[in-house]
């Protein structure tokens, strides 16, 4: 369930940045903001009540007496919450895009500048307030913040 709720937030990403820039891509980003925003709910609803999640920076580095480059991972922090926190920065970025599109409609944005910053600035607190709430390492840590940031 976990790897679901990442996946459908990575295509609510993409898609809600196609969305910015192509007015007839906003109903589909629309319905998988929505989709994504459900499946995260069924998975706090379903998921071990409290969630720890432990969070981890890779970077590259030799492991003992080998010569080989290799990914380490070093633990940064730990955070636990009730299971039914995680959802709620998803649910208020989520609600913040479907009114922003939906205020949009077919219209592109003023300037091009500004709603793409705010894009990236509001994915950086969501991404940061489902860590505080130990959300998924599967929601989290696959793709890292270049996942909320690229499509912005």
């Amino acid at each position: 369930m976990d790897l679901t709720a990442s996946l459908s937030q990575l295509a609510a990403f993409l898609g809600l940045g196609l969305a910015l820039a192509v007015p007839a891509a906003r109903r589909w980003a629309i319905a998988l903001l929505s989709l994504a925003t459900a499946l995260a709910i069924a998975n706090a609803l379903l998921g071990p009540d409290p969630r720890t999640l432990e969070t981890v920076h890779n970077y590259a580095g030799y492991e003992g007496a080998s010569l080989e480059v290799t990914m380490r991972g070093f633990p940064t922090g730990s955070f636990t919450a009730p299971a039914w926190q995680w959802p709620l920065p998803w649910i208020g970025f989520a609600a913040l895009w479907i009114v922003v599109l939906r205020r949009l409609g077919t219209r592109l944005p003023a300037g091009p500048l500004l709603l793409p910053m705010l894009f990236a600035w509001s994915a950086t607190a969501t991404w940061l307030g489902m860590q505080a709430l130990a959300a998924p390492a599967a929601v989290l840590q696959p793709a890292g913040l270049d996942r909320f940031l690229w499509p912005a």
